[in-house]
C-alpha cells in the first residue's frame, strides 16, 4: 500500500513547468555582455553567450605563425585544443609548402583582442585575411530552464529521502530508493549541461587555417614550333 502511495507523490514531485519568459526582452546583440530584465521583474539576469570565431590567413611561414598563436593562447590563460601542419604541393608555386590548422580556447572577454593579434601576424591584414567569422549563441533561456529543472529535481530528491526514512517495510524502501536513483541520475545530467554552458561561455574557441604566402611561378611563354622540312621528311 505504501508503494502505491509513493508513485503518484513521486510523479507530482518531479513534475515542473518552465516559467513563461514571453515577457523577457534584450537587445539581441550576441556579442554584448550586458544583462537584460524580464517583464515580471526588474532584477537583471546574467546573459549566457557562447562566442566562437574562425578565420583563414595567409603568411610566409605557417609553422612559425601556428607556434605564435599557441603561445598567444597560453599567455591569455587559454590552451591549444588541436594543432597540425602538413606539406602540400602547390602546382603554381612548383614546390611543396607548409599549411596548417590550429584551434585554441581563450577567455571570452579577450576574443576580439586575440583576433586582432592573429590578423596582425600577416604581412597585409587587408588582403591576407581571406575569411573571418564570429558567432554568438545566446543560451540564457536554456540555462535558466536548466536551473529551474535542477531546483525541482533536487526538491523531488529531498522529498523521496523523506519518504524513504518514513517507510515501514522493505518493499516500500526499495521502491523509493529506485526512484531516488533515477532522480539523482537526472540531477547529474542537468548539472553536466549547466557546466558545459558555464565553460563554453567563459572560454571562446578560435579556429585558424594558416595558408602559405608565395609568388606563383610565371609560365614560360608559348612558342609556335618552327617548320622544318627536313625533319618532316625524316618523320615520314
Amino acid at each position: 500500500e505504501y508503494a502505491a502511495t509513493v508513485e503518484p507523490m513521486m510523479e507530482e514531485a518531479v513534475e515542473f513547468e518552465v516559467a513563461d519568459e514571453a515577457g523577457s526582452s534584450f537587445d539581441g546583440n550576441a556579442g554584448s555582455d550586458s544583462g537584460f530584465s524580464t517583464g515580471s521583474s526588474s532584477e537583471p539576469v546574467k546573459r549566457i553567450v557562447i562566442k566562437n570565431a574562425s578565420l583563414t590567413i595567409t603568411v610566409p611561414d605557417p609553422a612559425e605563425v601556428i607556434s605564435a598563436i599557441s603561445l598567444m593562447a597560453e599567455r591569455m590563460g587559454g590552451w591549444v585544443v588541436s594543432s597540425s601542419t602538413q606539406q602540400e604541393y602547390y602546382y603554381d608555386a612548383e614546390a611543396e609548402l607548409t599549411r596548417g590548422v590550429i584551434t585554441i580556447r581563450i577567455p571570452a572577454e579577450g576574443l576580439n583582442s586575440v583576433l586582432g593579434d592573429i590578423k596582425g601576424l600577416t604581412i597585409d591584414p587587408k588582403n591576407d585575411v581571406s575569411s573571418e567569422q564570429i558567432s554568438g549563441q545566446d543560451v540564457t533561456s536554456d540555462y535558466t530552464d536548466l536551473e529551474s529543472r535542477l531546483r525541482n529535481l533536487e526538491d523531488a530528491a529531498e522529498s523521496l529521502r523523506g519518504f524513504m526514512d518514513a517507510a515501514e517495510d522493505t518493499e516500500a524502501v526499495l521502491e523509493v530508493f529506485s526512484q531516488l536513483n533515477d532522480v539523482n541520475a537526472e540531477i547529474e545530467l542537468v548539472k553536466g549541461q549547466l557546466k558545459y554552458y558555464d565553460e563554453a561561455s567563459a572560454m571562446s574557441s578560435i579556429a585558424v587555417t594558416v595558408l602559405p604566402k608565395y609568388t606563383p611561378v610565371e609560365p614560360l611563354p608559348y612558342e609556335e614550333p618552327k617548320w622544318a622540312p627536313g625533319e618532316v621528311f625524316q618523320d615520314t
